[in-house]
């Protein structure tokens, strides 16, 4: 028979509950206590952590920075190096104390050399390349056409013309281009258009695009305001035709700026004909047609500017894309 519990002995169970209670709860605390004070430690861990991975970053980025200022610097000293701009200047002075230089201003009707180069848009220089030459209000010019390696087709358009003031030539290989769409594209018929330039019997040389087209009073044009200023670089502003739905863009500013300066609407004096395009320019990332300009600027060639719209420029990219051949 079991003993019966009396009150007291309930409350002493009770105490004792409570204090066992009780120590758990202290030690619960005490470990919560712990585990806060370990949570601080590693929380001030990470903040130092985060700062030395800023501090890190932030070098980074200097020596990201520096990194490109010197990748830069070391472009623009190599492309000096490349242009041979010392050389280049002596040049441009000893043309200018030629008797011969003096004569692009001064003869009645100096004779003008339309430089093209092409390869595959025989359909486009017969259709509108070379009709915008023959209406010309001058008509004091020569067309020299050099293929870039091109079909049989391009001489046929040539002839077609059964005009002497065309003359046509065909290099036996094209290039050597680069590989990349973009590249190429900054470079495409570099050498035949210095051929053509080594065949121009021109005082002045006017370049133009197998696809483009000039205004009927391109030459006239910029030649009285080459020979009025005594300009060695004579330019206006052309009209950008897409083929893929943008609206027509009208491009040109004076002093010449990379990305709104083309061959196309520009003449020069034939006494720069040492000027020329280069396949190099695709190691800078360059457009042959701003780097030619660029570096007679450099020079210090005396560039002038009309108002007036002297070319149609069609962009090879946006009407005929086609991969590097």
């Amino acid at each position: 028979m079991k003993p019966v519990r009396g009150p007291l002995q309930h409350v002493r169970g009770l105490r004792a509950r409570l204090a066992g209670m009780a120590a758990v709860i202290g030690q619960t605390r005490d470990g919560v206590q712990d585990v806060s004070a370990a949570l601080a430690i590693q929380g001030a861990e990470i903040q130092r952590l985060s700062s030395l991975v800023d501090d890190l970053e932030a070098q980074m980025r200097d020596e990201q920075a520096y990194g490109a200022a010197r990748d830069s610097l070391t472009q623009n000293m190599l492309r000096v190096v490349f242009a041979e701009e010392r050389a280049m200047r002596e040049r441009l002075w000893h043309e200018r104390s030629d008797a011969e230089y003096e004569v692009a201003y001064v003869e009645p009707e100096p004779l003008v050399s339309v430089v093209i180069a092409t390869y595959d848009n025989f359909g486009l220089m017969g259709e509108r390349a070379l009709p915008s030459i023959l209406r010309q209000s001058y008509q004091n010019f020569e067309v020299v056409i050099v293929g870039d390696r091109a079909p049989p087709e391009a001489a046929d358009t040539v002839a077609r013309f059964n005009d002497d003031r065309l003359r046509y030539y065909n290099l036996n290989r094209r290039g050597p281009y680069p590989r990349d769409p973009t590249a190429f594209r900054n470079v495409a018929g570099t050498p035949a258009y210095n051929e053509g330039v080594h065949h121009a019997r021109g005082r002045w040389i006017a370049p133009l695009g197998d696809d483009d087209a000039f205004r009927a009073n391109h030459i006239e044009v910029l030649l009285e305001l080459a020979r009025r200023e005594r300009l060695e670089a004579a330019y206006g502003k052309y009209l950008t035709h897409f083929r893929d739905g943008r609206p027509t863009e009208l491009v040109g500013e004076f002093p010449p700026v990379q990305g709104f300066f083309g061959l196309q609407n520009l003449l020069y004096h034939a006494h720069l004909s040492f000027f020329e395009l280069e396949l190099g320019d695709e190691i800078f990332s360059l457009a042959g047609d701003w780097s030619f300009a660029e570096r007679m600027l450099r020079c210090g060639v005396r560039f002038g500017m009309v108002d007036d719209i002297v070319t149609d420029y069609y962009p090879s990219w946006s009407w005929t894309p086609r991969e590097v051949s």
